[in-house]
């Protein structure tokens, strides 16, 4: 199981993704392309997605991407709080939950 601290964008009510980092995406690999999710004890289905930026970072350093959860689940996540994401290939599945 592989667990991080996030704090959720003010984007991710609008889209319903929330960023994970390169250690998150490196784990959820041994998930299934889409999995079981569950936000704040709700069931739902999930995938993970990536987007090249162009961000400040990435003219400074060069190219990068962002590694996103994405699930219409996690619109309901308020901005600006913590989540814990639990990324469990075990088991198949992935957890959002407050800390």
């Amino acid at each position: 199981m592989h667990h991080e601290l996030r704090t959720v964008s003010r984007k991710t009510p609008g889209d319903g993704r929330l960023e994970i980092s390169e250690a998150a995406v490196r784990v959820a690999r041994a998930l299934p392309a889409e999995f079981p999710l569950e936000v704040e004890g709700a069931a739902a289905r999930a995938r993970v997605t990536s987007m090249r930026c162009t961000c400040t970072k990435a003219r400074a350093a060069g190219a990068h991407e962002h590694h996103f959860l994405e699930s219409d689940a996690l619109r309901a996540l308020a901005p600006e709080h913590a989540v814990v994401v639990e990324l469990r290939p075990e088991e198949g599945r992935a957890v959002v939950r407050r800390p």
